[in-house]
């Protein structure tokens, strides 16, 4: 997964490393903004449907933050 993110990234101008690094920063500040987000839909999203989702969110950017650090 590292490498298609490097390689577009690459290929959009971003230097060596870039992509990864706004990767794991994204990771880094997922929790709270998904935080915000469940508070601000409250009940208009049933829990069954919004828990799911958060819980894969946090497993993805928990795998975003275990990536090697770029360069």
């Amino acid at each position: 997964m590292p490498r298609h993110f490097e390689a577009e990234g690459r290929a959009a101008g971003l230097p060596k490393g870039r992509a990864l690094e706004l990767l794991q920063d994204m990771a880094d500040r997922l929790g709270p903004a998904l935080e915000r987000t469940l508070l601000a839909v409250g009940d208009q999203v049933p829990a069954a449907v919004s828990e799911p989702i958060a819980s894969d969110a946090m497993q993805r950017a928990a795998q975003m933050r275990d990536l090697p650090s770029p360069i």
